[in-house]
């Protein structure tokens, strides 16, 4: 209602619907973008992901960087800017990353060596002893995923490849908006979701309650023509 073009590049975790957006490109943690524009090296990788069923990738991901759906998500967003009308924009740029399933490529994969990550708040024991939904959740993933705690430490290196190479993108989108002399003109503001317990008590995602791990931050972008209030 105010003028402003609305677009969405990323997860939409929201009521809102393709015809409520100018722009819209939407991801989920397995794959996304617009599907009629999709490549066939990004449905291969897709499907990849899909295939890994949210474990912890042991191995550098076999795809080139520009295949991991951050990159895809700013080069979204970079088309929706250069792509704009006159009007000043709201964009949602919409990370669903750092996420399960948890695998990077190189360099991101070697950059945090697993011998080297934060040693973690609590081991499974900790849930066990917790109960209730902390028993109920360590249990749900053992059953599904047997064993996946011997990995904490690589499911931890992923996680901290999986928040530089995002915050390498925003750097990416930044970049661009300064280059087209839209920065000055652009409020980005920063607003939490939710982190992952990576391997803290043995768990994995989220869940159960709401400690001090689980805090994570997706990217919103409003511009230009902006004036302070």
């Amino acid at each position: 209602q105010a003028g402003y073009s609305v677009n969405l590049a990323g997860k939409n975790h929201s009521y809102l619907k393709r015809e409520d957006f100018d722009f819209y490109a939407p991801y989920m943690h397995v794959g996304g973008g617009r599907k009629d524009r999709k490549t066939p090296e990004q449905q291969a990788f897709d499907e990849w992901l899909k295939d890994l069923d949210h474990h912890v990738a042991m191995e550098p991901t076999p795809f080139p960087l520009e295949m991991q759906l951050p990159y895809r998500v700013v080069s979204d967003a970079i088309e929706c800017v250069d792509s704009r009308d006159e009007r000043p924009f709201f964009l949602w740029l919409s990370f669903a990353e750092p996420h399960n399933p948890y695998q990077v490529p190189e360099p991101y994969f070697s950059m945090f060596p697993p011998e080297s990550v934060p040693e973690r708040a609590a081991g499974p024991e900790a849930a066990e002893a917790k109960g209730g939904s902390w028993l109920w959740l360590r249990r749900l993933i053992e059953e599904k995923r047997p064993g996946y705690d011997e990995h904490w430490r690589r499911y931890r290196a992923n996680y901290c490849g999986m928040i530089r190479l995002i915050d390498d993108q925003i750097g990416r989108f930044v970049e661009h908006l300064e280059a087209k002399g839209l920065l000055e003109k652009t409020i980005i503001l920063f607003m939490a979701d939710h982190g992952d317990f990576a391997g803290d008590y043995g768990l994995q995602r989220k869940e159960t309650e709401l400690p001090e791990c689980l805090v994570r931050v997706p990217l919103t972008i409003v511009g230009p023509g902006i004036k302070s209030q």
